[in-house]
């Protein structure tokens, strides 16, 4: 099972020398990948979804961050073999060949070593500071994709979609290689998911969604003619690890080590063979991470 964990760069020890810290310590113990994700504005009070109109504050280790793709082309400056992932990229908020091209630079500074995770995001207030009505959420996200695929697909590239367009046009370079994973446990994503991308990156809120979840995605990927195999589900954990078993009621993923240690093994068991622990986003101190760091690595392995 591949274990990774979520970069530094967001709370309020973030810095260019925790970053590279985390990010070689990981390495040196075998984690699998690094990730970040993104945030424009934190807002004092934000609306989640739009969808209730009392605004709640920011949890306070989420109000300070560093941008997604520039912290990963820092870390991949002090690594060598560590895979580097957004979980996930909002792509409403740049189009599609800035972000292809963001996310190309990424892979060939690396060494080929990224992973493009992508999504619709979520706060109504970027969407405004964006300039975007927050309908916008709810369409174009299939065209989004196409449009990254002709633009990473071989010359000449041409592509005419209801939202996006690109005149017959020579972009390189491409992508040494770049999977491509959306962010998503709803059927509707999960559907486009397994007809143009190379995965998927969920959250399980508990086992029957994701028992559910494995199984439509490996069904529709089947219906498309492709291969289960060849296709990655990269399940991204949010929640705490405790000092004590927490009760069964818990999320997968969280509570003790030992409880860990068992949902990893039932993941693998549903065909997942990767998953990665925000720890940053929790508010630990980088002393607390590697700490962290350590039993999570064991617990994986024993």
């Amino acid at each position: 099972m591949k274990i990774g964990v979520v970069l530094p760069h967001l709370g309020k020890e973030i810095s260019p020398a925790s970053i590279a810290t985390v990010a070689q310590e990981a390495e040196r113990q075998d984690f699998a990948s690094l990730w970040t994700e993104e945030r424009l504005l934190y807002p004092r009070y934000f609306v989640p979804y739009g969808n209730n109109t009392q605004g709640i504050p920011i949890p306070d280790p989420q109000r300070n961050s560093y941008e997604p793709l520039e912290t990963l082309m820092y870390a991949a400056a002090k690594t060598e073999r560590i895979l580097l992932g957004t979980s996930v990229i909002d792509v409403f908020f740049q189009s599609p060949l800035v972000l292809a091209r963001r996310f190309t630079a990424l892979d060939h500074f690396s060494g080929g070593r990224a992973i493009a995770g992508i999504g619709r995001g979520w706060m109504k207030e970027e969407f405004e500071a964006a300039g975007l009505p927050f309908e916008r959420i709810s369409t174009g996200f299939g065209d989004y994709v196409r449009a990254l695929h002709a633009i990473w697909g071989p010359n000449p590239v041409h592509y005419e979609g209801r939202y996006y367009s690109i005149a017959e046009s020579d972009i390189d370079p491409k992508p040494i290689q770049l999977p491509l994973l959306l962010g998503t446990s709803a059927p509707a994503t999960i559907k486009l998911a397994a007809k143009l991308a190379d995965g998927i990156n969920p959250v399980f809120y508990n086992w029957d969604s994701a028992e559910a979840t494995v199984h439509d995605y490996f069904e529709q990927v089947r219906l498309n003619g492709r291969d289960p195999e060849r296709m990655q589900i990269i399940v991204r954990v949010n929640s705490g690890i405790s000092a004590q078993p927490l009760p069964e009621a818990r999320m997968p993923l969280t509570g003790s080590y030992e409880q860990i240690h068992e949902d990893l093994q039932r993941l693998e068991a549903l065909g997942v063979k990767h998953a990665f622990f925000d720890l940053a986003g929790t508010g630990m101190s980088i002393a607390e991470q590697l700490r962290q760091m350590e039993k999570l690595r064991r617990a994986a392995d024993f």
